[in-house]
């Protein structure tokens, strides 16, 4: 599937200007709310472990090599 680079730059435009007022929402909550980073921090791993359970483990499955394979797992854990 072709895309254009119109689609493309405007696209990648929209996402990154989310994650800049994502960023700016966070510093405000953690300013005007106590002991914010005690409910952001789980919710944000818990981000990243289903990040690593969806899409970097099936990616390791496909290494045959044991020494690869246990260098690659022991890099996650």
């Amino acid at each position: 599937m072709e895309v254009s680079q119109k689609k493309s730059v405007t696209t990648q435009f929209l996402t990154a200007t989310t994650a800049i007022i994502g960023a700016i929402i966070g510093l405000v909550l953690g300013n005007m709310i106590e002991n914010f980073t005690t409910f952001i921090i789980p919710f944000t791993a818990g981000g990243f472990i289903y990040i690593a359970g969806s899409d970097l483990i099936p990616e390791l499955h496909k290494e045959r090599e044991l020494s690869k394979s246990l260098c690659n797992y022991s890099g996650l854990f």
